[in-house]
């Protein structure tokens, strides 16, 4: 078998290896290059990228429960945690205002958390990289999306209700595939 080398930095690549321009390396099964992390995300790292953002979504929510229940009227849901109940005088005051606004954004900052989260879970499942299934990139995200929203491998058209399928791919590309441009 023909030992194929990188054209960039001579090493020998395995099958799905790819070359990271901002790295420097060849990196098998890269997924992406994370500029959070500054490192790509391929096999050896994989699980533990993964590991950062089940971290990450706890601590989001957890730190947004505490404040969201200090500046709000809290209440005991179950008798086990306590539920942000009633948020009416937060801007009274602008310190508890700029916490309450503060811990919205964490929220929204875990939402986006969450999505990654699942789109990692579903390239695992499906033995597949972004970078080796972004052939065709409008069409892999839709086949991304459509595999989290309805767990299938094609999109069901009669069930895009609000958006025609291309604007939630375009949208969905801007949010959280767009690549990141270094000058």
């Amino acid at each position: 078998m023909k030992k194929v080398r990188c054209e960039l930095c001579a090493c020998v690549q395995p099958a799905r290896t790819y070359h990271c321009d901002l790295c420097g390396v060849c990196v098998h099964k890269r997924d992406h290059h994370s500029i959070w992390l500054d490192t790509c995300i391929g096999s050896k790292n994989q699980k533990y990228f993964m590991g950062a953002l089940v971290a990450l979504l706890f601590c989001c929510f957890y730190s947004s429960n505490l404040t969201l229940t200090t500046i709000c009227h809290p209440t005991l849901m179950g008798g086990l945690l306590l539920v942000p109940d009633d948020c009416s005088d937060v801007f009274g005051d602008i310190h508890i205002a700029i916490c309450f606004v503060s811990s919205v954004y964490t929220l929204m900052i875990a939402a986006l958390g969450i999505f990654l989260l699942f789109q990692q879970l579903w390239l695992v499942s499906h033995n597949t990289t972004y970078k080796s299934g972004n052939k065709d990139k409008w069409a892999f995200t839709a086949k991304v999306v459509s595999g989290i929203l309805w767990n299938s491998s094609v999109v069901p058209h009669e069930q895009w209700y609000l958006l025609k399928e291309s604007q939630f791919v375009y949208i969905c590309k801007l949010l959280f595939f767009s690549s990141v441009v270094y000058l």
